[in-house]
């Protein structure tokens, strides 16, 4: 059985995630997605960091999430 994930929020906007929801659905901690994650794989061009704000934390498309670990199933 497979669970949909709404990758909208309530405006129909795509959603944002920060870090901390991110490493929640990818089930690793912080230190885990900095070092191996981003660095080790080609995380930031599925799904690259978008700030809101010049240096302002960075937030992920839901959608680009899944389509990486999607990637990584696949791999």
């Amino acid at each position: 059985m497979s669970t949909t994930i709404n990758t909208k929020n309530e405006l129909g906007l795509e959603r944002l995630i920060n870090v901390k929801e991110l490493t929640e659905i990818m089930g690793v901690n912080r230190a885990y997605f900095s070092s191996k994650i981003v660095k080790q794989t080609n995380f930031l061009e599925i799904a690259p960091p978008i700030r809101l704000y010049g240096n302002g934390a960075p937030k992920y498309q839901l959608k680009d999430v899944l389509k990486f670990i999607e990637s990584r199933k696949n791999a």
